[in-house]
């Protein structure tokens, strides 16, 4: 039998929907992502949000760097957040991942 490994996918993210204000719905896509994240995936594309909620595409995180790497692009929005809507969020997190034999 052979061993198959998934790449990527989509997650429909209910919550994250057309429903939320444009504020409310920055600040929960900063906890998806996180969660995203702690679930050892990482977010490639937001696709617009619809009455339904949001698609994220996303990559598993197999190493160390696209964990590094997807935290800083949610830093990077952190502060996008921030200066938009006069919010002060911080992250400050580490992040290690465990290599499977």
């Amino acid at each position: 039998m052979d061993c198959m490994t998934i790449q990527e996918g989509i997650s429909p993210i209910y919550p994250l929907s057309r429903h939320m204000n444009e504020k409310t719905y920055a600040v929960s896509k900063i906890h998806v992502w996180l969660s995203l994240i702690k679930q050892g995936k990482k977010p490639l594309h937001w696709n617009t949000p619809t009455y339904e909620g949001t698609d994220v595409e996303f990559d598993f995180i197999n190493h160390q760097e696209d964990a590094e790497e997807s935290l800083q692009e949610l830093q990077f929005y952190i502060k996008k957040v921030n200066n938009s809507f006069n919010l002060n969020i911080h992250l400050d997190v580490s992040v290690t991942i465990k290599e499977s034999i």
